[in-house]
């Protein structure tokens, strides 16, 4: 599936590289002007291209994003 670039979880993505969940919260935050819970729920209803890596437990839950063209299943 091709990432959609206006995706704002996507443009992070694409221009950071795989990231924990916290670093793309802060940057819907700071750039699309939502609060920390809407931000939170966004990274938790994100759907392909976007993946989370949940093979080890991170502090407070914390995920690392990344897209599926990352791990070259795409």
């Amino acid at each position: 599936m091709t990432p959609d670039p206006t995706d704002p979880i996507v443009h992070f993505l694409v221009a950071n590289g795989p990231s924990l969940s916290s670093e793309v919260r802060k940057y819907l935050v700071r750039t699309q002007g939502v609060s920390e819970d809407t931000a939170r729920k966004r990274i938790e209803r994100a759907r392909s291209p976007i993946r989370k890596y949940a093979e080890y437990q991170l502090p407070k839950r914390e995920r690392v994003l990344y897209l599926d063209s990352a791990d070259g299943t795409a």
